[in-house]
């Protein structure tokens, strides 16, 4: 029997905005949290030390990054990235700090 991957579970809200900013072409940033909400931020990896500093003003962390971002390096920060399902299907996947895949669940808000 295959082994299950590990999942990680995030809102719809998450999950659409993270999709509307990787199609558009400019998908390229951060996913802040602040306990239960969560805030895109788009950017550049030379805008990274802007964002640190405006998110620990805010008292947000750093959850996610997506598109071609690789700042902060070394932080265990969830990866999200355009996949295609089936022939011409986009969908959201996501890796973990090491690179491994996870599954995507993704609830309603």
């Amino acid at each position: 029997m295959p082994e299950l991957r590990p999942s990680l579970t995030i809102s719809r809200t998450l999950a659409q905005a993270l999709l509307t900013a990787l199609q558009s072409g400019k998908g390229d940033g951060w996913v802040a949290q602040s306990g239960n909400q969560y805030s895109l931020y788009l950017g550049s990896d030379s805008d990274w030390p802007t964002l640190q500093r405006s998110l620990q003003a805010t008292q947000e962390r750093p959850f996610a990054r997506f598109g071609r971002i690789s700042e902060p390096v070394g932080t265990a920060l969830w990866r999200f990235r355009m996949a295609e399902a089936e022939k011409g299907v986009l969908t959201l996947a996501v890796e973990d700090q090491e690179g491994k895949p996870w599954d995507l669940a993704i609830h309603g808000d």
